[in-house]
């Protein structure tokens, strides 16, 4: 539901119209945005490799 603005067969129009109104809130999008910044960043600070958060990936590291 979130890479596709339309609503999968699976998930009621009720459960994906209240899905939507969540995500659209200020409070989704700043925890969002946070997550993607803490997904990308890197163990010793910008140029170091390896990210901190690898989505349950373990670094060689």
């Amino acid at each position: 539901m979130v890479r596709k603005p339309t609503k999968p067969s699976h998930v009621s129009l009720e459960v994906f119209e209240h899905y939507k109104k969540m995500r659209s809130t200020p409070e989704y999008k700043a925890k969002s945005e946070q997550a993607s910044r803490n997904q990308r960043s890197e163990v010793g600070g910008p140029g170091s490799g390896s990210s901190v958060h690898g989505g349950g990936a373990i670094s060689i590291y």
